[in-house]
């Protein structure tokens, strides 16, 4: 099993409804990966054994960042997006 968690994957998806839209316009165009990236690095990953991968460097660092700061402030960022 491998578990992919690639953030947001520059797709349609983003075109579907203006509140995607305007998901899109706020995240920076290096933060978004491509559908082929996402596919090559798992399958990359799944051949070498792994169990998680986070394509991106941008996401692979912010998956690190929960782990070094309080649960609190994660919670209250976490409020704050969903509130967008």
């Amino acid at each position: 099993v491998l578990a992919v968690c690639p953030g947001p994957v520059d797709t349609p998806f983003f075109t579907t409804s203006d509140s995607n839209a305007k998901m899109k316009t706020t995240l920076p165009a290096a933060a978004m990966v491509t559908a082929d990236k996402v596919v090559r690095d798992s399958l990359k990953a799944f051949k070498a054994g792994k169990t998680v991968i986070v394509p991106g460097v941008p996401f692979k660092i912010a998956s690190l960042f929960p782990r070094a700061v309080p649960r609190k402030f994660m919670a209250a960022a976490a409020a704050m997006t969903m509130k967008r």
